[in-house]
């Protein structure tokens, strides 16, 4: 053989050793970060994901904290008598009537069967009001829509002269309800 192809057959040799020691590694590692790389993509995109249902669960735990914080005061935490006592009298300052005696009391088990939600208590409040019709119908409007539950259970009607002026009284006793 020609001194120039044995030649030509070693330096393409060596080229193929070089090619296969040095660039083939670096080929397999290239393509090994390329397959890192796409893993990589894929947890962003499920982080992204996560990251969207967080901040939805985020703005519905906002929208039911309000909600809760509605149904706290709807029933709220003791018995709260100053709170109920100036409710009751802005109610009915905003209806036209003139608040008198308020009394509270706590109802006999045994004689109050009413069903309560669970873990939910009772207060009895019998209030004295004087005024209108019309102002009573709004009071009791008012009531109805009061953030706080009270229902209601009885009401008493009554006339009283005062200085040629006839005057209605209004007894009203509610259940005013608490945890």
């Amino acid at each position: 053989m020609n001194r120039q192809a044995i030649l030509l057959i070693v330096f393409v040799a060596i080229i193929v050793f070089v090619v296969w020691q040095y660039f083939l590694p670096a080929f397999n590692e290239v393509s090994l970060l390329r397959q890192d790389a796409a893993d990589w993509r894929e947890k962003l995109a499920s982080t992204q994901k996560l990251s969207k249902k967080l901040s939805e669960l985020e703005i519905k735990y906002e929208n039911l904290s309000s909600e809760a914080e509605k149904v706290a005061q709807a029933i709220t935490q003791g018995e709260d008598l100053p709170g109920l006592l100036v409710q009751l009298e802005d109610l009915s300052s905003r209806s036209g009537l003139v608040f008198g005696d308020v009394a509270f009391s706590s109802p006999d088990d045994k004689k109050n069967k009413q069903a309560v939600a669970t873990g939910a208590k009772t207060l009895i409040v019998d209030i004295s009001l004087s005024g209108s019709q019309g102002s009573l119908i709004s009071f009791l409007k008012s009531i109805e829509e009061n953030l706080r539950i009270m229902d209601v259970t009885a009401i008493n009607f009554g006339e009283q002269e005062v200085g040629g002026y006839i005057a209605q009284n209004f007894k009203i006793s509610l259940n005013a309800y608490y945890r």
